[in-house]
């Protein structure tokens, strides 16, 4: 079993925000795949034109969706 860094079960599909490599800001995104120790998280293009990142399962929490202000 996966999860992240609040100890929530994690799976393909789920929704997180994670901070994005080398800069400060949180991002959101939704897990595309899992290894055993890190996800692929799609997300919006960065400002280097990326829309994939890889990230270590305690370095995202996942997100209810359905209350998050995108705005």
């Amino acid at each position: 079993m996966k999860t992240d860094y609040l100890k929530n079960r994690i799976q393909i599909g789920d929704t997180v925000v994670f901070m994005q490599i080398n800069y400060r800001g949180l991002m959101k995104g939704q897990i595309i795949s899992m290894s055993d120790k890190k996800a692929k998280i799609k997300h919006k293009e960065t400002n280097t034109c990326r829309t994939e990142s890889i990230q270590f399962y305690n370095q995202m929490v996942k997100i209810d969706n359905k209350k998050i202000n995108t705005d």
